[in-house]
């Protein structure tokens, strides 16, 4: 057994992700889980009986956008009053994979409030975003659905499919937000590179028992009475035989997280679909693609049990 080198970043991503709150760092994230899609096509269209209602084919004055696909996107507001559902208009189409609605992304965007204030912008960082559509705000989950790689899409998300009645950063409750959007590339939740993964015979720590096929969801239970371990520990369970994540990665991932010992409901990406994040400060580095690990965390204190993640690494993708 290894024990990991963990920062303080690291213990904030297990602790968010173990109590179902992981986000990428991308925009709009939020901690709303996962819903099922609008079905494809264009017009304006109901989703299903969770999803949103999406315009595919907006009829209403919008903003004008000047700048082609992978130019930084200028926007000139109209004076007309904004819409009141999730508006999708395709203002370059490109011919590459569809994106699904629990896909991973990865987009350059701009952002504006309704009345052309630009709040936040990935043109000129030098990387495009990449993320989860689980851990975005629902209009960029339901908009950004049905898009196709080499999109240039203008996103309208209502408050109520944006930040709502709180406040944002610089953007004030209530506000209708403007994006536009490029497609670069999409990755689904493939889960193949975890099939060919090697089991180790690294140890569990004493108490810890994880099952499940690999490429399918774990599961995990305790021996009863076994006292939680008292220092973070990582075991590789199974070795992918992909490449090893850098810092120049973004990672793809699912996981399960649970509290020691206790009855309370595992959290799983595994119904809701992979997420992503940065590698870089992250406990992933250092891994292979296709590996199944898990993470122990001590207890903080009496208010807070140990947690156990399993995390299967699906892929890595240079930013």
């Amino acid at each position: 057994m290894r024990t990991a080198r963990f920062t303080t970043r690291v213990a904030a991503l297990a602790v968010a992700a173990a109590l179902g709150l992981a986000a990428c760092s991308s925009p709009g994230s939020t901690d709303s889980t996962s819903q099922s899609g609008p079905a494809s096509g264009s017009g304006a269209e109901s989703g299903s009986a969770s999803g949103p209602e999406v315009d595919r084919n907006p009829t209403g004055e919008l903003p004008e956008i000047s700048g082609a696909f992978g130019e930084v996107p200028v926007m000139t507001p109209v004076e007309a009053d904004p819409p009141k559902v999730i508006t999708v208009d395709t203002l370059e189409e490109g011919d590459g994979a569809v994106v699904g609605v629990d896909d991973v992304v990865t987009v350059n965007y701009a952002g504006f409030l309704w009345d052309g204030t630009p709040f936040d912008s990935s043109f000129g960082r030098g990387a495009p975003s990449t993320f989860s559509l689980n851990s975005v705000i629902q209009a960029w989950k339901y908009g950004l659905a049905d898009t196709k790689v080499g999109d240039r899409v203008l996103l309208i998300a209502p408050p109520e499919w944006g930040y709502g009645d709180q406040a944002n950063g610089d953007i004030p409750a209530g506000s209708t937000l403007v994006f536009v959007v490029d497609i670069i590339e999409v990755f689904g939740s493939d889960t193949s590179a975890l099939e060919s993964a090697k089991l180790t015979e690294t140890p569990l720590p004493e108490g810890l028992i994880v099952e499940g096929e690999l490429g399918e969801a774990p599961a995990v239970s305790f021996e009863e009475g076994v006292a939680s371990p008292e220092s973070e520990q990582t075991v590789v369970i199974a070795e992918g035989e992909g490449p090893v994540i850098t810092a120049d990665d973004t990672v793809v991932y699912h996981y399960l997280g649970t509290y020691w010992g206790t009855d309370v409901e595992a959290v799983s990406t595994w119904e809701s679909g992979a997420q992503a994040i940065p590698a870089q400060g992250s406990l992933f580095l250092g891994e292979k693609v296709g590996s199944r690990v898990a993470y122990v965390f001590p207890s903080t204190g009496t208010d807070q049990p140990a947690m156990v993640m399993v995390v299967d690494i699906l892929a890595g993708y240079k930013q």
